[in-house]
C-alpha cells in the first residue's frame, strides 16, 4: 500500500481530463465547417440538400478520424513520460493496452 506515499501530479490529470473536451470540439469544428461548405455548395448547385448531408457526414468522419489520431499522439507521449520516470526512479511497472 504505497498509495500515501505516492504524489498525485495535479496538473498531468487535469491535462490528461483536458482531452475529452478537445476530442469533442474537433469533431464539432471539422462538422461545422464541412458543413457551411457544403451547405454553400448545395446552395449554389442544386438546392435539394444532398450535398449538405453528405458534407455533413464526412464533416463528422474526418473530425472523429482527426479525434482518434490526436488521443494516441497524446496516448504515447504520457506513456514515454512515464517511462522516462520509471527509469530515473529504477522502478519497473507493467505496460498497459495491447
Amino acid at each position: 500500500m504505497n498509495k500515501k506515499n505516492e504524489k498525485v501530479n495535479l496538473s498531468g490529470e487535469l491535462k490528461k481530463l483536458n482531452l475529452i473536451p478537445y476530442f469533442g470540439f474537433t469533431v464539432f469544428a471539422n462538422m461545422a465547417v464541412s458543413g457551411l461548405i457544403g451547405y454553400y455548395l448545395d446552395k449554389w448547385t442544386f438546392d435539394n440538400k444532398i450535398i449538405f448531408i453528405i458534407f455533413l457526414f464526412f464533416g463528422m468522419a474526418t473530425g472523429i478520424y482527426n479525434g482518434i489520431k490526436e488521443l494516441v499522439k497524446e496516448s504515447k507521449q504520457y506513456e514515454e513520460k512515464s517511462e522516462k520516470k520509471d527509469e530515473n526512479t529504477g522502478e519497473k511497472t507493467p505496460k498497459k493496452g495491447f
